[in-house]
């Protein structure tokens, strides 16, 4: 599935422009709009694997408190003899029962429809992703009104659920004390969230997108429902001045002492020199350079596909699709990117046309023929897309 299939009717670049970060928004599909992404047989069949799961990547919540992981689950080694928490089969069975709902964290890349998803969103926002499955009852609330720190994209796979989003948006939240959820009072969070701003009733195939810190909370209405939520994580300043300062020491004026707390004059040229070299640092090329890689690998670093036998490097590209548009013209197609345009040739713009539809390709599928629609591309062929801006390596 595609961002544009994702997010179908609603317009793709439109959601980016208007609503992505901005807005809470449901998207309503058909009932089998996911059924290639999750289901219930694939969740069977991950928690029958009950070594992959700890008190951390399973959690248990009920009447809106998390169940202490003492009460589902027993002392046990992990594959490396290490000691951890692990869910008991008969104890977990037995906190279903009673109406608990249960939280399957970290499942990114354990399904190929979720491992497809998840590249997706990974390749449309340069950011990396993470999906959780959430399953509750009828009228059960697994957790209390809270905000998230990612973009939060709900796909509802199996029963109902109402969402209540509030007015309330933490601004910025991040993975850093004071930036987090479980950091503010239950007072607080309630005056923070304020009145519900929209109640969204979700049925299979519908999606609901929920910015970064905006307050919400969630009831199943029928016996059963399963949703999976993908997380959209931005790196943050933060995570880059974090790097930064582990490089700081080797500069010796990052190493100077201290003025004299008495000498305010001391200490007001000691700040103003020290803030023109973080800016100077900031500014630097390599600065930048550092960024970006640090983006690229959070982002990208876990795209990890095999086609054994075949051990050559499969190589992939991201689809900028973002601010170009294509029209065509007597002779061929017009590339319009922002405030330039290019002409293209008839075959240039087939292909681009093409690839403009989708969030990532493989090098293979490129040159072998995309979806049997068009024919083998040369070198050159693929090259051009990448001086075009169309394509960008990962």
């Amino acid at each position: 599935m595609t961002f544009e299939e994702l997010v179908s009717p609603f317009d793709r670049r439109r959601f980016l422009r208007e609503i992505y970060q901005k807005d809470p928004l449901q998207v309503l599909g058909e009932d089998d709009k996911f059924s290639g992404i999750f289901s219930w047989a694939e969740l069977n069949d991950l928690l029958a694997q009950s070594t992959l799961w700890t008190e951390n990547s399973l959690e248990l919540a009920g009447g809106g408190r998390t169940i202490p992981a003492q009460e589902y689950c027993l002392q046990a080694q992990d594959r490396e003899g290490r000691p951890v928490l692990r869910p008991d089969v008969g104890r977990l069975k037995a906190w279903l029962r009673r109406g608990a709902s249960a939280t399957v964290n970290f499942i990114d890349l354990t399904t190929p429809g979720l491992r497809a998803m998840t590249q997706c969103l990974e390749a449309v926002f340069a950011a990396q992703t993470t999906v959780t499955a959430f399953l509750s009852w009828h009228n059960t609330q697994g957790y209390p009104m809270h905000f998230d720190l990612q973009n939060v994209f709900a796909l509802q796979i199996s029963g109902t659920k109402t969402w209540r989003v509030y007015e309330g948006i933490f601004p910025n939240p991040a993975d850093y004390p004071g930036a987090r959820h479980r950091d503010i009072s239950p007072a607080d969070k309630k005056r923070m969230a304020g009145r519900v701003l929209q109640q969204f009733e979700m049925s299979p195939g519908d999606l609901l997108y929920i910015p970064a810190g905006q307050f919400h909370e969630a009831l199943s209405t029928s016996e059963a429902s399963l949703h999976v939520s993908f997380g959209v994580c931005h790196l943050v300043a933060a995570d880059l001045l974090n790097i930064m300062l582990r490089d700081l020491t080797r500069a010796p004026e990052f190493r100077e002492a201290l003025p004299d707390p008495s000498d305010q004059q001391a200490q007001g040229d000691f700040a103003r020199r020290l803030s023109c070299l973080l800016q100077s640092m900031l500014c630097q090329p390599d600065t930048l350079a550092q960024i970006q890689a640090l983006q690229r690998d959070r982002a990208f670093g876990r795209v990890s596909d095999f086609s054994l036998p075949d051990r050559s490097e499969a190589k992939r590209y991201r689809v900028l699709w973002r601010d170009k548009h294509l029209t065509r013209t007597s002779v061929g197609w017009t590339l319009h990117d922002k405030d330039a345009a290019q002409e293209l040739s008839a075959e240039e713009g087939g292909l681009a046309d093409h690839l403009l539809r989708r969030d990532f390709i493989e090098e293979a599928q490129i040159v072998a023929g995309i979806d049997d629609t068009l024919p083998p591309v040369a070198e050159a062929m693929k090259e051009r897309m990448v001086r075009l801006g169309i394509l960008a390596p990962i």
